[in-house]
Parts: structure tokens; C-alpha cells; sequence
């Protein structure tokens, strides 16, 4: 016997829709988690990140080289110097070209230097000079800092205290 028209089945039910969105919905909170804010925050970190891969690799220029460079840190920027018979900057079309902080990043050196030089000098052996930068963001202190000893070693450690 056939079914009347009536009876059959032409859509999803209510129940079933909110089980799609549930599944949308779990999952989308799994991503954001997975992959963080992309906020002012996380932008001060990844700036910390790409100073100290660069300070990193700085050193291994210095020691293949064999001469000694300097990272002179502005407020906004840093640049990669070179000591021939003077401080002198590596031209603007390799890698070392000048790094800018992201605009909502506030940026503290904790370092004595000389006047005339660059706050970071690193020797064709890899030693540097030590050296503590810390990353704010406008809004909150303490987010990240970039340690450097004079043997070397650079690390970078989150939510720094003074």
C-alpha cells in the first residue's frame, strides 16, 4: 500500500540540526583554542620569538665570518651592525635588514652599553654581551622577555617579573 503524502519525510528534524551545530560549534572552539588570539598579545610574543631567532642567527653570521656584529635596538626598530673600523649597517637587501616591533609592543633593554655602539655586540666566537629584553604590550606588563648570557645562550621566557 502506498504512503500518503503526508507521511513522509521531506527535511531534517530539529533534533538533528542541533546535533550539526553542536558538532560546528565543539569543533570551532577546538580551532581557536588550537591556534590562540592573534591580538595584541600574541603579536608581542611572536616579536619576542623572531628577536631572539634573529639575535640566534646573528651569532652564527658572526662566528662564520669570523668578525664581530652588533644588534643596535631602537625604539621601534633593530638592525644588525657590522665593527670594520667603525659600527657600520648591513645593507637593507639580505636578511638582516632592519626588524621593526610591532606598533602596540613596548620594548625595555636591561643593559649597560657604551654610547656610540650597539646595546648587543656579538664576538666571532658567539659570546655577547648579556643583555635582558623584556616585551609589554600596552595593555599588560610582563608578557615575555629575551635573556642573553655572555656565553651565548639566548632564552626566551614567558611572563617575566622584574
Amino acid at each position: 500500500m502506498p504512503k500518503s503524502p503526508d507521511t513522509t519525510n521531506a527535511g531534517f528534524t530539529l533534533i538533528e540540526i542541533l546535533v550539526v551545530l553542536v558538532i560546528i560549534g565543539t569543533t570551532l572552539g577546538f580551532a581557536l583554542l588550537a591556534f590562540g588570539d592573534f591580538g595584541s598579545q600574541r603579536r608581542v610574543i611572536m616579536a619576542a620569538e623572531q628577536f631572539a631567532n634573529y639575535v640566534k642567527l646573528a651569532q652564527q653570521e658572526a662566528i662564520i665570518e669570523t668578525s664581530t656584529l652588533g644588534i643596535a635596538i631602537g625604539t621601534y626598530t633593530y638592525q644588525l651592525l657590522r665593527f670594520q673600523t667603525r659600527w657600520e649597517s648591513i645593507p637593507n637587501k639580505n636578511i638582516f635588514m632592519i626588524k621593526s616591533f610591532p606598533k602596540d609592543a613596548v620594548v625595555r633593554l636591561e643593559q649597560s652599553t657604551q654610547r656610540g655602539q650597539p646595546q648587543i655586540i656579538i664576538h666571532a666566537t658567539g659570546d655577547i654581551t648579556a643583555f635582558t629584553l623584556y616585551f609589554d604590550s600596552m595593555k599588560k606588563n610582563h608578557i615575555i622577555s629575551v635573556i642573553g648570557t655572555p656565553n651565548g645562550i639566548i632564552s626566551v621566557k614567558k611572563g617575566v617579573e622584574e
